[in-house]
């Protein structure tokens, strides 16, 4: 909410086409403090919460401007797939396990690949569930 105040200069309760597009470019410039551009799953939530406000304000003070302000807000899905060769193998995987000097470690390890989780710029999603008998 701290990012629609700070960029909108309108009053909440007197917003105008030009303010929706305001935000749409606020969000679609927006960077981060190093100077990168913010991720596009995290501007397509800022577009998400911003348009179900819109609607709130709408069903509750009956005010279908605010409807049709919402439709202005254009959410983009973009998805980028990962490539077989972005992925790690499960060989990859379980050499990483075996590397590992702790349990622990090769608990997370296993944990993460097995359930797909990824942190960028590593994956731990597999590429073969075949054989992942980690």
């Amino acid at each position: 909410m701290r990012f629609i105040l700070k960029n909108i200069k309108t009053d909440l309760d007197k917003l105008m086409i030009d303010d929706i597009d305001d935000f749409q470019t606020a969000v679609n410039n927006w960077k981060r403090v190093d100077g990168k551009a913010v991720a596009s799953s995290t501007k397509k939530v800022y577009f998400i919460g911003f348009k179900r406000f819109l609607h709130w304000y709408a069903k509750r003070y009956e005010n279908t401007k605010y409807l049709n302000l919402s439709n202005q807000i254009e959410i983009k899905v973009m998805t980028q797939r990962k490539l077989p060769s972005d992925l790690l193998t499960t060989e990859e995987v379980e050499k990483m396990i075996e590397s590992a000097d702790l349990l622990r470690d090769k608990a997370i390890i296993a944990t993460l690949a097995e359930s797909g989780c990824r942190r960028d710029p590593w994956s731990f999603a597999l590429v073969s569930r075949q054989s992942s008998k980690i």
